[in-house]
């Protein structure tokens, strides 16, 4: 039941909200409208189950297929949490013959959705409408979570009863599990990992000499996922903590921007169960166990990070950051902001070889990281965008009142120094925030797919001023235009 329920308070966010019209789709979008006839036709069959479930006493039954029909809200990016453990909806074997009716009914009417969205999951695809199909992707897998080629398109593969990615699989080969605390380590080391021991330059050793032994960042441990590798003086714990959320950060930033990194034919391959074939991205990361150990480190080649929280190093591809003393009440919250920020950067840079120019549209990279920075988690879902974001109300407070507002037509003219340099650079850092949100979410994402592809040319040195208004066939004025009119709509807090 609870899958159900999980599978239908997301569907009409993500369907709607995630599609785009791209400027030569406009007009008239058959692969749109299709798919929002298979939604109607859905939403009439689980109207008419739920009626039937009232009339039969099924209370419980009618809302949970009610659900569906909750409101479209355009405002969030909502990305489902898919259940690890392969697991088909049963029911009771003394089950009420109603029950059972309702039952094989629901799975019907999801099953039918699920084959739908898949075939127009494949079209998309043909298309070359990556963003498009992925979403697709995802929703079927709420209607259908054990659908081999559903997962395969994700990257996922039944292993042992789990579905899990080739990469995990390969460790459980190994004879390693990942444990809550340790991370992947070998499974015949847990007992005595547990005891207190660490296994160190092919010895045992006691915690205590091993946290003497990690105590500066360049013997720090290596705590090593799927995509990371966490280079920490803080705890084994606290590094594996980090990864985790990176892993995380990672699959949705992959989801959201799987257009960067794959081509249609790629995920198509992917989707038959082909191993990956575009490069996934080993990303490294160091962790300092406070900011005076970040600074006394850091600060003799760069004077400069005495005034950051975090950073990503381009020329050695790597991020910085510490922990965070947790002496504020938001001091986590703000740790993983930053984290997530810089993050982006390094996932674009990194997932391919990239070229910028850096003659133009730098404000795009920033916003792209901004909008990342609301990575959060809500119930069975993470979510991206909020139109309460501190960046987003700055937007619209700076935009009326401190009528602060660089045109859109300005903006993408900025390069990475006259950015940088600006003497607003604050007022600059909130107008992308608002920005980027515009972009994700005006009018069901109609930019989003324009986004995407303006990131791509950006970071591969083919974008010229005018490549944001040829992808959106919109003006600068029009854009300026629909962007005052999102802000307007957008409400303050309320004052407690």
């Amino acid at each position: 039941m609870s899958r159900l329920k999980r599978f239908l308070a997301v569907f009409v966010v993500l369907f709607f909200y995630g599609h785009s019209n791209f400027a030569a789709e406009k007009a008239e979008d058959d692969l749109l409208s299709s798919s929002q006839k298979s939604l109607n036709e859905y939403r009439r069959e689980a109207e008419r189950l739920a009626r039937w479930c009232e009339q039969n006493g099924l209370r419980e039954q009618a809302e949970i297929t009610r659900k569906f029909v909750l409101p479209i809200l355009e405002e969030k990016l909502y990305l489902p949490i898919l259940p690890r453990h392969y697991q088909k909806d049963q029911i009771p074997d003394d089950a009420s013959p109603n029950l059972v009716y309702w039952h094989d009914s629901w799975n019907r009417i999801r099953q039918n959705l699920a084959l739908k969205l898949q075939e127009q999951a494949k079209l998309a695809l043909h298309e070359n409408r990556v963003i498009l199909a992925m979403q697709m992707i995802s929703i079927a897998l709420h209607a259908s979570p054990d659908s081999d080629s559903l997962r395969n398109a994700l990257g996922y593969k039944l292993y042992e009863n789990e579905w899990r990615t080739q990469w995990e699989v390969d460790q459980l080969k190994q004879g390693k599990i990942n444990h809550e605390k340790f991370g992947w380590i070998p499974a015949k080391y847990v007992e005595r990992y547990e005891s207190g021991e660490r296994y160190n330059n092919s010895k045992w050793i006691s915690k205590e000499e091993d946290d003497a032994f990690h105590a500066k960042i360049e013997n720090g441990w290596i705590i090593s996922s799927e995509h990371y590798d966490v280079q920490t003086n803080h705890s084994i714990e606290e590094g594996v903590r980090l990864s985790r959320r990176l892993e995380i950060f990672y699959r949705v930033w992959k989801q959201v921007f799987i257009q960067y990194l794959a081509s249609s034919s790629q995920l198509a391959e992917q989707w038959e169960g082909k191993r990956v074939l575009y490069k996934e991205p080993r990303l490294r990361i160091v962790f300092f166990k406070n900011r005076r150990d970040y600074l006394n480190t850091l600060q003799k080649d760069d004077p400069k990070v005495s005034m950051s929280v975090g950073f990503y190093d381009d020329k050695m591809q790597k991020c910085y950051f510490y922990k965070h003393d947790g002496k504020t009440p938001n001091a986590e919250r703000d740790m993983y902001r930053t984290v997530f920020h810089e993050g982006t950067h390094q996932l674009f840079n990194c997932a391919k070889k990239v070229n910028p120019t850096n003659q133009a549209n730098f404000w795009a990279t920033e916003a792209a990281a901004i909008y990342m920075e609301t990575l959060r988690r809500e119930g069975n879902y993470y979510v991206l965008g909020n139109p309460q974001d501190i960046r987003v109300l700055s937007a619209k407070y700076r935009f009326f009142e401190s009528k602060f507002y660089i045109p859109f037509g300005n903006i993408v003219a900025l390069n990475a120094r006259t950015f940088q340099k600006a003497p607003y650079l604050p007022e600059l850092y909130s107008q992308c925030g608002g920005m980027a949100y515009f972009l994700m979410h005006y009018d069901k994402g109609r930019y989003r797919d324009a986004f995407v592809t303006y990131l791509d040319a950006i970071y591969l040195g083919r974008d010229a001023k005018s490549t944001l208004f040829h992808l959106t066939a919109e003006s600068p004025e029009t854009l300026d235009s629909q962007y005052e009119e999102m802000l307007k709509k957008i409400p303050y807090p309320k004052n407690e």
